[in-house]
């Protein structure tokens, strides 16, 4: 599952409710201890990359809707067509300078979804799919590595290259 600000949040505020408000309330708790550094890295991770949030759903949606233009050309022309028409409204998103980080995320998961529901199927009927999808995920997965890597959790860290070298076309 994706990693959006509004999950990240939601989890935040469950923890501090759930886990560390009763823990401060009873005294000294470990579990308590380490929820707060989580939430502490959480947060700063929050603040170093809230600039670059927009950005980040530009390029996840760009990179999404090149992958569903290489699908459609491997599936039924029904398939395809429903394709372009995901695609078409992605573009007019992408298009639009006004598109905030939420739309451009939401339609992102409309076509995550569709291409999905063709992987489903893909096995049986479009086998060049699986290919087609693993070749095109390797930027978007370059890209959220970059994006994420404040965190500190990537085993190679001095492999990712530093998110403002991302343009248009991760």
């Amino acid at each position: 599952m994706p990693n959006y600000p509004e999950v990240t949040l939601d989890a935040m505020i469950h923890s501090m409710e759930e886990v560390i408000t009763p823990a401060v309330e009873r005294g000294d708790d470990p579990v308590a201890v380490d929820h707060a550094r989580i939430l502490l890295a959480q947060l700063r991770f929050q603040l170093a990359r809230a600039a670059h949030w927009r950005q980040r759903a530009r390029l996840e949606l760009t990179a999404y809707t090149e992958m569903a233009v290489a699908v459609s050309d491997h599936v039924s022309p029904t398939v395809a067509s429903n394709l372009a028409e995901i695609v078409a409204r992605g573009r007019v998103i992408l298009a639009d300078p006004r598109s905030d980080a939420e739309q451009l995320e939401r339609h992102t998961g409309n076509i995550r979804r569709a291409l999905s529901a063709v992987v489903r199927i893909a096995s049986t009927e479009y086998p060049a799919v699986a290919h087609t999808i693993v070749s095109h995920s390797r930027p978007v997965v370059e890209m959220q590595r970059s994006f994420y890597a404040p965190m500190g959790w990537d085993a190679d860290a001095l492999s990712v290259r530093p998110f403002e070298e991302f343009s248009e076309s991760p």
